[in-house]
């Protein structure tokens, strides 16, 4: 996926309310992601995280923000409340891949997917991360096109066949 955007691409896991990075793919490194192996950032703030949080139940992820107004935030684009987080996180379920917009990083756009196993539990996701000068070459279905096959090829690995 990385040869093919030139971009990042970055794998992670859900450790509580924070994205354990597990691997990463630097393809141009003229922009500096905070994300880098064995780092953890965040869940709300970084498109990994959103589509791991994706796969909770509102009362699990009320579990991880005890405090609905308060939560950790990166930059100025973060998301800060949980009612905007929950918006955020039903418009991933809906179109199936979390979307970045410099929540951790300013100037930096994510596509995210999650990756499942032979169980179909969700063990893992996989992004892509691409400056704005860049992103807004293509649509957000278009950067997450690659991000959904590679996703489903990482699921397909780990022995989950798609209903």
């Amino acid at each position: 996926m990385s040869d093919e955007l030139q971009e990042t691409a970055s794998v992670g896991i859900r450790r509580g309310a924070s994205v354990f990075y597990l691997a990463k793919i630097e393809a141009r490194a003229l922009f500096q992601i905070p994300s880098g192996i064995g780092q953890s950032l965040p869940a709300n703030c970084t498109g990994i995280g959103k589509a791991l949080l994706s796969a909770l139940t509102d009362v699990e992820i009320g579990e991880l923000y005890p405090d609905p107004d308060d939560l950790p935030v990166m930059t100025a684009r973060s998301i800060r409340t949980l009612p905007d987080l929950r918006a955020d996180l039903a418009t991933t379920r809906e179109r199936g891949y979390a979307i970045e917009d410099g929540e951790s990083t300013p100037g930096l756009h994510c596509a995210a997917s999650v990756v499942r196993d032979v169980q179909g539990a969700v063990v893992a996701a996989i992004s892509t991360s691409v400056p704005d000068v860049r992103w807004i070459s293509r649509s957000d279905a278009e950067w997450a096109a690659p991000v959904l096959a590679a996703a489903a090829e990482l699921s397909a690995q780990l022995g989950y066949r798609a209903p």
